[in-house]
């Protein structure tokens, strides 16, 4: 692997507290004015932290087909990596998405005829990453245009902000009170390394397509195709962009319920933090959930670290509590799941700990998540 040629986002956190993630059409018949025009975007490559603002840029397999990709490389995610191909939307179903969250009640932007090109902009505030995405925005408008009477007209971008924490708490938090950012998958010793304290490191083609995974295997290794198609497969990744909104009012008022009703059954106080302590495993400041724990313990950079050896049944961190469920092996305990996860997720909309949401503003997460399998 050579790191310089992996976008940074992927192997990296991205320094600036603000993004903007900017989804793009390619309209019939115009993919080589698309690809001149995102020529001119220069994306962060390598694991130095890229000066503000820093960009990536992603493709939808509808949108490799917008663009011209040949049918040869376009083959390979038929068979392999076919949910990629399908597209979100025609999988929604099948991953539960109904209702509310049902595909026809998506933005516009992610429709499975518009969401071509992903642009993700992060800087040091909201007005540096909405001026470079609506910069772009009318280069790629008025680069395109082949009817004056229709122009295209771009979505609106995805906009999130990084949360300081209640009180004087430290890091970057969520909506539903959790500190984020203490986990990352590693794939390589380069420095900068990652900074967040709970490191865990992986084989390069735990993230990367073209690479041996943890498993000790390439899925991606092609060898009865060309070189240049395998090349073309070396180091990228698949990414997911997924807004989702948060009910905070509806979630404090679960947790304080669960809270009164353990209280009744143990005969002895427990906690709202507690209770979110069991939902993520992981206490509310981020420190890791002990067996027999029901306070948190006192603030130390290890606690930050999630070993969960010594907690074979569960009754520290749950077997069904977030980080149980998210987090990928390597580990020595009995919890291993196939599929490592980079998390680059930010919140949007404004904080309101109190937990009432009086203001009923929107709020949530901008998922952003890479992997090697989806």
């Amino acid at each position: 692997m050579n790191v310089r040629e992996v976008q940074t986002l992927v192997i990296r956190a991205p320094r600036g507290p603000a993004v903007a993630h900017q989804i793009l059409r390619i309209p019939e018949g115009l993919g080589r004015a698309a690809a001149c025009l995102l020529n001119q975007v220069n994306p962060s490559f390598g694991p130095e932290l890229a000066a503000w603002p820093s960009c990536s840029i992603g493709f939808s397999f509808a949108g490799l087909e917008a663009i011209g990709v040949p049918e040869g490389y376009l083959r390979p995610f038929r068979r392999l990596a076919p949910a990629f191909a399908q597209g979100a939307v025609r999988r929604s179903g099948r991953l539960g998405d109904s209702g509310d969250s049902a595909a026809a009640r998506w933005l516009p932007a992610f429709r499975q005829d518009l969401a071509h090109v992903v642009l993700s902009w992060h800087g040091a505030c909201e007005a540096v990453v909405c001026d470079q995405a609506e910069r772009f925005t009318q280069i790629w408008n008025t680069g395109l245009t082949v009817d004056k009477l229709h122009p295209l007209k771009s979505s609106v971008p995805l906009v999130g902000v990084r949360l300081a924490g209640p009180g004087k708490q430290e890091g970057h938090w969520v909506h539903f009170g959790f500190r984020d950012g203490l986990s990352e998958v590693c794939i390589d010793n380069s420095h900068p390394r990652p900074s967040a304290p709970d490191l865990r490191r992986h084989a390069e083609g735990a993230l990367l397509l073209g690479r041996i995974n943890d498993s000790g295997y390439n899925p991606f290794s092609l060898t009865q195709a060309p070189e240049k198609v395998r090349t073309f497969f070396y180091d990228s990744s698949f990414g997911i962009l997924r807004p989702m909104r948060q009910e905070l009012a509806a979630f404090e008022q679960q947790v304080g319920w669960w809270a009164d009703e353990l209280t009744k059954k143990l005969g002895r106080s427990a906690s709202r933090d507690f209770i979110k302590a069991k939902l993520c495993g992981r206490w509310p400041d981020g420190q890791a959930v002990r067996p027999g724990e029901m306070v948190a313990p006192p603030k130390s950079l290890q606690s930050l670290v999630l070993n969960l050896n010594g907690d074979d049944a569960g009754t520290g961190c749950p077997f069904g509590s977030h980080v149980r469920r998210m987090r990928a092996s390597p580990d020595s305990d009995v919890s291993r799941f196939k599929r490592p996860l980079q998390r680059r997720g930010v919140p949007y909309g404004p904080a309101d700990w109190s937990g009432v949401d009086v203001d009923k503003e929107a709020r949530g997460l901008l998922g952003h998540f890479f992997c090697a399998s989806i």
